[in-house]
């Protein structure tokens, strides 16, 4: 079966997804024929920019009804994500930290969270 280069394109960027979506890095610079364009690796910088990374990571977690986000900051270097900051249980770390782990671009995620203490929390009124 001959593909137009339009469906080669399509078929490049769907495999890049899917590669992206189950966090599996994908070359597939043969994945069409061998005159689609190449792309080296789904993991690059240049395809996502820590910052991008960083802002989707946010927003995934604004939408989690469990954290208080205000309390958490994100950081990302080279797709590697650190969450830092206070959640009020451990329940919270780990929804945060899955959360980071399910998002696009994501290579891997570092936890500097820590679990606000009950003592702490009724001391400072949260």
């Amino acid at each position: 079966m001959k593909l137009s280069r339009f469906s080669k394109t399509l078929l490049s960027q769907t495999l890049i997804i899917a590669g992206l979506s189950t966090g599996i890095g994908l070359n597939i610079a043969n994945a069409a024929e061998s005159s689609a364009p190449a792309v080296e690796s789904t993991h690059r910088a240049d395809i996502h920019h820590d910052h991008d990374v960083s802002r989707r990571v946010s927003t995934r977690l604004s939408h989690q009804p469990s954290l208080n986000t205000s309390d958490i900051r994100v950081k990302t270097k080279d797709g590697r994500v650190t969450l830092y900051g206070t959640v009020h249980s451990q329940h919270a770390k780990y929804v945060a930290v899955s959360t980071a782990k399910a998002t696009i671009g994501v290579r891997a995620v570092i936890s500097k969270l820590t679990v606000r203490s009950v003592h702490h929390a009724m001391r400072s009124g949260h």
